[in-house]
């Protein structure tokens, strides 16, 4: 009975995190960045070992000019990643976030590794 409940309880918090991610996406497309931030953070609170939502966050937060707080988000992100492409796509935002904030020593760490992760990445 107490694994049935569990398996109840996982769906329908998976369920809510699809959910919020879902209106976060839109939130985002619509420019509505605060709003996508605040999604996409309760989606995460529900399903943290997601890498896809802290991309989203990290995303978000450099739309509202929040580097650091986007950098973090892009690091867990990657810490979340298998795909080496993946974790260069990170690097890579992180890296084009900082260089918006004038940080550009900062900047160079993330593009050289975005470059060591995928040499074949034209932006990078």
């Amino acid at each position: 009975m107490r694994i049935l409940i569990l398996l109840i309880l996982a769906t329908v918090l998976t369920a809510a995190s699809l959910n919020d991610a879902r209106k976060a996406n839109d939130a985002y497309r619509s420019g509505d960045y605060e709003t996508a931030a605040q999604l996409y953070r309760q989606a995460i609170a529900q399903n943290p070992e997601d890498a896809r939502l802290h991309f989203n966050l990290g995303s978000a937060l450099a739309k509202m000019g929040e580097s650091e707080a986007s950098v973090q988000a892009f690091q867990t992100a990657k810490q979340l990643m298998d795909d080496p492409q993946d974790k260069a796509r990170a690097d890579y935002n992180a890296g084009t976030a900082l260089s918006e904030a004038e940080m550009y020593e900062e900047a160079l760490d993330f593009y050289r590794n975005a470059m060591r992760n995928n040499p074949d990445d034209p932006d990078a």
